[in-house]
């Protein structure tokens, strides 16, 4: 089917004022979707469907990134290990990264800066802040990669 130049030019003016009713139906959705969210009861809008953007996804979305995959590994060595030694194991684990994030804060306090890049290099010097540097590169890209 052959289409002249008449023809197109109808069918461009035709798709402009489809899109421009499409958006004037999308505002008014909008709108209306607004006006519906602020009558729903907390109910409602507590174990209703999630909305994109919405407030409560957001929060969704930050705790499942700060749990993060090494939640996920729990059943698996409490299978391994069985209850109890699985307790002991996830306290011990606990213990030890609290007394290590307080060593980390102390160290930090004592040399007086304010992050761990230039704790490191206070400690170590800048070789080490470098390799510091290479292995959080490492880890981010190896993140963002299995993700």
């Amino acid at each position: 089917m052959t289409m002249n130049i008449q023809d197109g030019k109808n069918y461009d003016a035709q798709n402009t004022i489809s899109s421009q009713k499409n958006t004037q139906l999308d505002s008014q959705m909008n709108y209306q979707s607004f006006e519906d969210k602020a009558q729903r009861t907390l109910f409602q809008r507590t174990f209703g469907a999630m909305d994109k953007g919405s407030v409560r996804g957001s929060i969704f979305t930050l705790c499942s990134v700060t749990v993060g995959t090494g939640m996920l590994a729990l059943p698996y060595t409490f299978k391994n290990l069985g209850v109890g030694l699985g307790l002991i194991v996830l306290t011990l684990a606990t213990f030890s990264s609290v007394w290590s994030q307080r060593m980390i804060v102390e160290a930090a306090d004592k040399a007086k800066v304010l992050d761990y890049a230039h704790l490191v290099r206070a400690a170590g010097g800048k070789r080490a802040e470098n390799i510091l540097n290479c292995i959080v590169l490492i880890y981010k890209t190896g993140s963002c990669t299995s993700f």
